[in-house]
């Protein structure tokens, strides 16, 4: 969506053939080396209601061309990483869980 729209705007441009075609690569070969806006892509399919617009975004979405960052990943995950706590654990040096009994290696129970 964003190289078709970038596309338009080179060819409505005043500018020679050879040096539309040199930026329309170097914005592909860009476009290709980085990830998606995901959270933009998420805005828009929260208001479209054309089915193959709709498709295309969603297309857009799930493209990952290098490693996700935490940000990105918390957007795909089903709660945030910071959410979800160890349990059992050490708190404040002392093994404990918040529901049930646990032993951990030394013996300890909860």
């Amino acid at each position: 969506m964003i190289l078709q729209y970038i596309e338009k705007v080179i060819v409505q441009e005043d500018m020679e053939v050879g040096c539309q075609m040199q930026l329309q690569l170097a914005l592909t070969m860009f476009l290709q080396m980085t990830n998606p806006d995901y959270i933009a892509i998420a805005e828009l399919l929260k208001t479209e209601t054309d089915a193959t617009v709709r498709q295309t975004l969603l297309d857009q979405l799930f493209v990952f061309n290098e490693e996700l960052t935490e940000a990105e990943k918390n957007l795909f995950n089903y709660v945030e990483d910071t959410y979800i706590e160890n349990n059992p654990g050490d708190v404040n040096s002392v093994f404990s869980s918040y529901v049930g009994v646990y032993f951990n290696d030394e013996g300890q129970s909860t």
